[in-house]
């Protein structure tokens, strides 16, 4: 992905993307806007609900988004269901 809009994620989210340790998000230019409505979608949600949200890894994968990522904390079965 272009390292602007690498670093537009990183600044706009950075609850999410401050302890991402990958120089790059591997992924092509045209994730970006499916990236920044799911980190919209995370990032208000570990808000709203206290929990911390880190991204552990952005790559594509034969023509697919992998993201990986974790929280910290004990999850209810209701906040599991619609965090995934």
């Amino acid at each position: 992905m272009d390292i602007a809009l690498e670093q537009a994620l990183r600044r706009d989210y950075p609850a999410l993307y401050s302890h991402y340790r990958e120089n790059h998000f591997w992924c092509e230019d045209g994730w970006y806007p499916l990236l920044c409505a799911l980190s919209q979608t995370l990032e208000i949600y570990g808000q709203g609900h206290g929990i911390r949200i880190h991204v552990h890894e952005v790559k594509q994968k034969f023509g697919t988004m992998r993201y990986y990522y974790g929280y910290d904390g004990v999850l209810t079965d209701r906040q599991k269901h619609a965090l995934f």
